[in-house]
């Protein structure tokens, strides 16, 4: 990692991780993510569940468990809406971190759109709850997630 850090001033990882279907991570990646940050990852992107995961501030580094699907060939009754990040850097760290809702659902599959209204707001609210254990504060703001970018010192994990 010391080279890679070298040689970037902001490291990203995607890591294929998780149980499809479950928004909520568990202790070995939440291990594993904390793993990642200590060796200097400035940001982590989960994905493999198919829909949103839980949402960590570890170290003032955000930790997406899961983003869900984006555009994807098939869908199931249990997959719900998605989100995309908006992450504005600030030289060597993330000065903001938004959540932005898109549709899911028949041909939004496909052709994913921007959420607003009512639908934004419940894709918010169960993020924000499966990102209750990490005390991540989640508040919404013209349709969006606003994250606060700031650790917990406590987390409790299934």
């Amino acid at each position: 990692m010391e080279r890679v850090r070298s040689r970037a001033d902001f490291v990203m990882v995607s890591v294929h991780w998780g149980l499809e279907g479950e928004g909520r991570s568990r202790a070995g990646f939440v291990q594993l993510a904390h793993q990642l940050v200590d060796y200097g990852v400035d940001v982590i992107l989960g994905h493999h569940p198919h829909i949103p995961g839980s949402i960590e501030i570890y170290k003032s580094r955000p930790i997406f468990y899961s983003l869900g699907n984006c555009i994807f060939g098939h869908g199931h009754r249990y997959w719900i809406d998605n989100m995309i990040v908006k992450l504005t850097l600030d030289g060597d760290h993330v000065r903001t971190t938004e959540i932005i809702p898109i549709g899911s659902r028949g041909i939004e599959q496909y052709q994913p759109r921007m959420l607003s209204g009512e639908r934004a707001e419940k894709l918010i609210e169960v993020v924000r709850a499966i990102s209750e254990p990490f005390r991540t504060t989640i508040t919404l703001s013209d349709g969006k997630g606003v994250i606060n970018l700031q650790s917990s010192s406590e987390v409790e994990t299934a």
